[in-house]
């Protein structure tokens, strides 16, 4: 049986003297469900909150509905808008336009748009998404459903190009062409509320960021139900806001609904919930809740038990976790150098495995 030259066990004076936080001495609080809660205290459903994802590049001939949310990126030059709310042609300091660009169709520039931001280049694409949006304009009017896509598409380029200004009213002007068309809770709202709100955040107006997000999540019930998982990279977008703002609670309260949504659609045992369970472990040892962190960590261990044993390598995931969130108390002693200790054994019944 193979001798590894650093034993697990002896990481538990590493987990004691790098910083890992004490744990609280408050008692573990009853379980309570933060989704029933909700529905109790607001009955129109606008508060329910994963890692936003870019959305696939859509089908309009109009334009791809982008969302992407890298941040670095070039930091556009000043722009004066006209009064459409659109760059006007000869303000672009540096135009990068093609010389035929006015014999090209709406679906060739559209084209092009796609390449130069697949590529990042976001100044070209800026110049042909501007193009975009003020031909449909002149062809079919500024309030024109048609222009809801591309606009879109624009304020996410002034965004990555941190002209925040510019993404804003983008944003806003598809918003308003929506609302005047189909109504405040249409769904394709979703799109540019969420993109308002990321544009917020990259701001640091965290508190519409928020607004703009909780509209976005109210919108997702209206059209797939309260536990939409639609809505699960919208509350980690509002987790992420009240971090920002040190307001934990808030925050707090938008990680477990995240969870329950995740429950709820993958199902409370299934082996499929524990990277959201190891998620939330993961907030609760952040924010300081250590107890509630041990808790979910073993209620991993106990899924994994039922589906693959009790040696299974899987186990060290949650134990080293357990060990982790102990601080300096022997109490707390105890329970990592036992989780330290489980974790060694499944290593020598597993001599194949790699500890590290």
């Amino acid at each position: 049986m193979r001798k590894f030259p650093i034993s697990l066990l002896s990481l538990l004076f590493v987990c004691q003297n790098s910083g890992f936080a004490q744990e609280d001495e408050s008692p573990p609080e009853a379980e309570t469900d933060p989704v029933s809660e909700v529905l109790e205290q607001d009955p129109v459903l606008e508060v329910l909150q994963q890692d936003v994802s870019p959305p696939a590049l859509g089908d309009s001939v109009a334009g791809p509905d982008i969302l992407n949310e890298s941040a670095d990126v070039l930091q556009s030059p000043a722009n004066q808008t006209t009064a459409d709310g659109v760059v006007a042609q000869e303000q672009l300091e540096i135009s990068t336009l093609p010389n035929n660009v006015e014999e090209l169709s709406t679906e060739e520039i559209q084209t092009r748009f796609i390449d130069e931001f697949n590529e990042e280049r976001h100044r070209e694409a800026r110049d042909l998404g501007e193009v975009i949006v003020r031909r449909i304009s002149r062809e079919s009017g500024r309030e024109a459903l048609e222009l809801v896509v591309p606009l879109n598409n624009l304020a996410t380029v002034y965004e990555l190009l941190s002209d925040y200004d510019l993404a804003e009213q983008h944003y806003a002007r598809s918003i308003n062409i929506l609302e005047k068309n189909h109504g405040q809770y249409h769904k394709d709202l979703i799109r540019p509320l969420t993109g308002l709100g990321i544009t917020f955040e990259s701001a640091g107006r965290h508190q519409e960021a928020i607004a703009s997000f909780h509209r976005a999540q109210h919108l997702t019930h209206r059209m797939d139900g309260v536990f939409t998982p639609e809505q699960l990279s919208l509350l980690q977008r509002i987790a992420g806001n009240f971090v920002k703002m040190n307001d934990f609670g808030e925050a707090d309260r938008a990680q477990r609904l995240w969870f329950k949504v995740n429950e709820h659609n993958v199902g409370r045992d299934n082996v499929d919930i524990l990277p959201s369970l190891y998620h939330l472990a993961e907030w609760y040892m952040h924010s300081g809740q250590y107890t509630n962190a041990v808790n979910a960590y073993n209620r991993g261990i106990d899924i994994l038990e039922d589906e693959f044993g009790e040696e299974d390598l899987q186990l060290l995931k949650p134990l080293r976790g357990i060990a982790e969130a102990g601080g300096g108390r022997a109490r707390t002693n105890t329970r990592s150098i036992k989780a330290l200790e489980r974790a060694d054994h499944i290593l020598e019944v597993n001599p194949e495995a790699d500890p590290f």
